[in-house]
């Protein structure tokens, strides 16, 4: 046998954990609190299935798919139904895994704000959609707060990000005024 096969041979077992190589990890002496994979997942909020794709990608890696959807469904109850939102899953040696999930992403929560369902998806070409200063400053704070965002940012740098989405969606940025000379 070549040195360089034997070389490789324990890091390509290690990039594989599936149940039939389950006894080589055993020989290999590893951790059971060892970190083996990181799954990233879209799903949408309090609608995860059994059902592809969320079956097929977590049946591999030996996941129960049962209760990893019962649990999402029930920590995603703070969201409206179908708000897609991104699931970064952590997959343990002895079959245990955690997941975190993320705040909404700001264009959704945008177009949410000015009830619509799609951005006009040209750059620079206004006409999608009303949205006013207000409602981006409480949506970016709440996405900043939320999602852990305000490290070494200003507000002045996370509102700006905010505006720049919202008119690359296309959307125009309104000023609101409220007259109360006519109120009785």
């Amino acid at each position: 046998m070549n040195k360089l096969h034997f070389f490789f041979k324990d890091t390509l077992l290690l990039a594989k954990l599936r149940p039939d190589f389950r006894d080589l990890y055993v020989n290999l002496d590893i951790e059971n609190d060892t970190l083996v994979h990181v799954i990233r997942l879209r799903i949408k909020s309090m609608s995860a299935t059994s059902g592809p794709p969320i079956g097929p990608v977590l049946g591999q890696y030996a996941i129960p798919i049962s209760k990893f959807c019962s649990e999402f469904n029930e920590r995603t109850t703070y969201l409206n139904e179908g708000v897609d939102v991104f699931v970064t899953l952590f997959h343990y040696a002895n079959g245990s895994y955690s997941f975190d999930i993320s705040t909404p992403v700001s264009s959704m929560c945008f177009k949410r704000a000015a009830g619509i369902t799609r951005g006009f998806g040209k750059k620079l070409k206004m006409g999608s959609g009303f949205i006013t200063p207000y409602m981006i400053f409480e949506s970016v704070i709440y996405k900043a707060i939320r999602g852990g965002g305000v490290h070494n940012n200003t507000l002045y740098n996370i509102v700006s990000k905010g505006v720049g989405t919202v008119r690359s969606l296309g959307m125009n940025i309104t000023n609101v005024t409220f007259d109360n000379t006519n109120a009785s």
